[in-house]
């Protein structure tokens, strides 16, 4: 049976940190969660070696009145509680081998952001290695605070590696600093790729998608940035031609990070799109998915229409059908 890219990252840290290690990972959203569940398992699995889980307050930058309110999201369902430790237990210096975050962005996300407390720069030395598992496939974030603190990023193959190098060369970095960042690029696959598809399905879903097509809709960030009319008019567009055939049933996942996206930087079309949400859900138009893990509408999903995105690289591992709109 072939290595899965979990097994190859901790087998990587294990050669170069010992074969017994206390791993820390420390997510922040629950809907990111793929790209550690692989490791977490398997070096709970393994002799000699642990994984705790310590999720930590978020916000978004597009705060009301000023006020600024912490999310932490529940892992509850994928982890077990005796692993989960609370944030106001900060890692000590040497207190865990490996330290995993999935958040380069510390205080430069558009969007959201980490507590400060969890910043790359505030846990870099605390553990023997740093290390980066991106929550998007396909390409590497580039000069973030975390690329510069990590001691190791994990990401898919040569072909991410030689792209990130140009980029950031484009944008002013010498040869000397391309190589310096490039040097901490391990290729051995995201965990992502490590698709699970025996999930359990929601009861509310069962009758509904019984007997029927089911075509999962996922729609990105990024494409409503780029045009927010034209995106509401082409999901529009599949939402309609899908609800009207009686023998398929319409999935629709959101980017998890849709809304606050557009309350911070495309704040005058929120109304409009809440309004859009609003129908399709109150008509019944189809299944609107609210699950934290887009595995399970892959799990039961015939057919992908989807935005570019990273998920276009994941659903392809399945082999089924797939439209990118």
């Amino acid at each position: 049976m072939p290595q899965t890219n979990s097994a190859k990252i901790l087998r990587w840290l294990q050669d170069h940190y010992g074969e017994h290690l206390k791993i820390l990972i420390i997510p922040y959203k629950r809907d990111m969660w793929d790209c550690f569940d692989g490791v977490y398992q398997l070096a709970n699995s393994t002799p000699g070696c642990s994984a705790d889980i310590m999720p930590i307050p978020y916000t978004f930058k597009a705060l009301q009145n000023g006020q600024i309110k912490w999310f932490i999201d529940d892992f509850s369902d994928v982890a077990c509680s005796r692993d989960v430790v609370g944030y106001q237990n900060r890692p000590q210096k040497g207190e865990y081998d490996i330290i995993l975050i999935h958040n380069p962005y510390d205080e430069c996300n558009y969007v959201t952001t980490v507590h400060p407390a969890f910043y790359s720069g505030r846990l870099k030395g605390l553990a023997r290695c740093l290390g980066l598992i991106p929550y998007g496939v396909g390409t590497i974030c580039l000069i973030t605070p975390g690329m510069i603190n990590v001691d190791v990023v994990f990401t898919e193959n040569e072909q991410v590696v030689q792209s990130f190098k140009e980029q950031i060369k484009a944008e002013g970095a010498t040869d000397e600093e391309v190589e310096l960042i490039a040097s901490k690029l391990v290729t051995f696959g995201s965990p992502k790729f490590d698709v699970d598809l025996k999930q359990k399905v929601p009861e509310e879903w069962r009758e509904h998608i019984k007997g029927k097509r089911v075509v999962l809709l996922t729609t990105s960030i990024q494409s409503f940035l780029d045009d927010p009319a034209q995106e509401m008019v082409k999901i529009g567009s599949i939402i309609s031609s899908v609800s009207s055939d009686p023998d398929s049933i319409l999935i629709w996942r959101e980017h998890p990070l849709i809304k606050p996206t557009i309350m911070t930087m495309r704040p005058q079309f929120m109304e409009q799109y809440g309004k859009f949400q609003k129908n399709y859900i109150d008509q019944g138009l189809g299944i609107y998915d609210r699950t934290q893990d887009y595995r399970i509408a892959f799990s039961v999903a015939d057919v992908l229409y989807t935005d570019p995105s990273s998920l276009v690289y994941i659903w392809e591992q399945t082999g089924k059908e797939i439209h990118v709109i």
